[in-house]
């Protein structure tokens, strides 16, 4: 099986919602938000977790709290989560 055989997508320094996750992110298998803020992350983790093609997510500095990780523990297709507080790693 191909990893990563779609398009991959990154947010960089936005703040987002989960409409925008929804239209930006539709037909990705990979996705990265960087240094990105949202007022409601528990419904962007729910909108990322029904996207049926996302196997990587990244998250770099971006002020989610713990608010994603229930959501985004519900993905059926998620193989891959990456939560980074620094891009120095």
């Amino acid at each position: 099986i191909a990893e990563n055989a779609g398009p991959h997508i990154t947010i960089s320094h936005e703040t987002i919602t989960a409409d925008s996750v929804l239209s930006a992110c539709a037909s990705a298998v990979s996705i990265t938000l960087q240094h990105c803020t949202s007022g409601d992350w528990a419904h962007v983790g729910k909108v990322l977790a029904s996207l049926p093609q996302v196997s990587s997510l990244t998250l770099l500095s971006c002020n989610t709290s713990d608010a994603i990780c229930q959501p985004i523990s519900q993905s059926q297709s998620l193989l891959r989560l990456r939560i980074c507080t620094s891009l120095l790693m």
